[in-house]
This record gives structure tokens, C-alpha cells and sequence, in this order.
């Protein structure tokens, strides 16, 4: 999760999500958003442990992000795994929600920011991946679809983008589809 702390020492929480994992090796490849996401009980524990610990940061003159990774026990604990004087991973993600969207976003879409790395990657280029992939680009007119983050990254075989749907089985279909078309 990221929180912003400003000039003034305000504490703003910018986002959360659910981390998400490949399954073969269980390697964090990216975070799920969703609606349920702010009803979430140990989300809730989260956001106000990294609102505290923003206070304290402020209150030593900090200003700047803050990341925080946590985990959530089987009995609903949350437990700090480490934080980070700087943005998180996502927060590429969270520039691009809210500004399709706004502070909303988690409430309208389902959404996955994802860094995908196939063991045989296809072989292409920005143009090229463009045109293979068109018609699940996202359009503000479909409102779903596939917002490439790193095109500079394609060349070596990695993708780093959001996926966006209105459902989440439509969302996870979306991602079969990314997977079968990257040769994951």
C-alpha cells in the first residue's frame, strides 16, 4: 500500500491492492484492485496501521511516499512486512486509475497492474505489439482492455501493463488471453 505524506505533513493514502501471484513459482507479479478491496476488514487494519505510521514519519519531518508491504494471517491478523522511503511498484498503476477514473477507480473496475516475463517470450516490438494486440488495447469507449506501462521493455521479453474490466471473471479471461498471446 502507498501513502503520500505532503509538504505540509498531511497524510494521504494513495492506493492497496490484493498481491498477486504466478503460480507456478508463487512469484509476486503484480496487485488486484477491486470493488471489495475498501469492504475488506484486514484492508481496513492496513490502511489505518500506514495512516499511523505516516503520522510518525511526519511527525520526524518525512515527507514523500511511503510503501508498505503487509500480509494478512489466516485469522485476519495483518502483520508489517517491510516499508519503503519511495513509491511502491504499483504506483505507475495508480497514476493511470485515477486519472481514467478517478479516486473511484477502485469501486468501477477490476483491475490488475501485472510485470509478465514468459519463459520463451515472443519476439516483437512496440509497433508490432500494438497491432497483435489492438483489439484488447483499451479505449476509453470499451472501457476495458490492456494499458501497456513499459514499451521500452518489449524488446526483452517483458510486459509490464494494467488489464481493466467491469467484471472480474471478464478480467482474468482478459489475462488468459495476454498469457496465451505473450507465449506465457
Amino acid at each position: 500500500m502507498n501513502c503520500y505524506i505532503s509538504n505540509l505533513g498531511k497524510v494521504e493514502f494513495r492506493y492497496i491492492g490484493y498481491q498477486f501471484f504466478k503460480e507456478d513459482t508463487n512469484a509476486y507479479i503484480g496487485s488486484y484492485f477491486c470493488p471489495k478491496i475498501k469492504k475488506d476488514s484486514a484492508v481496513k487494519k492496513a490502511k489505518k496501521f500506514a495512516m499511523n505510521f505516516g503520522e510518525v514519519l511526519s511527525s520526524y519531518g518525512y515527507r514523500g511516499y511511503v510503501n508498505i508491504d503487509v500480509v494478512k494471517a489466516r485469522d485476519n491478523k495483518v502483520f508489517a512486512l517491510e516499508a519503503n522511503i519511495r513509491r511502491g511498484g504499483a504506483a505507475y498503476f495508480y497514476g493511470i486509475m485515477y486519472e481514467l477514473y478517478g479516486k473511484d477507480y477502485y469501486n468501477l473496475t477490476h483491475s490488475l497492474c501485472i510485470e509478465l516475463k514468459p519463459k520463451n517470450p515472443i519476439k516483437t516490438n512496440y509497433a508490432s505489439f500494438l497491432k497483435d494486440f489492438e483489439d484488447i488495447i483499451y479505449t476509453k469507449e470499451k472501457n476495458v482492455g490492456i494499458i501497456l506501462v513499459s514499451p521500452d521493455l518489449i524488446p526483452e521479453g517483458m510486459f509490464t501493463m494494467v488489464l481493466i474490466h467491469k467484471n472480474k471473471k471478464k478480467l482474468f479471461k482478459l489475462l488468459e488471453e495476454v498469457k496465451k498471446r505473450t507465449s506465457l
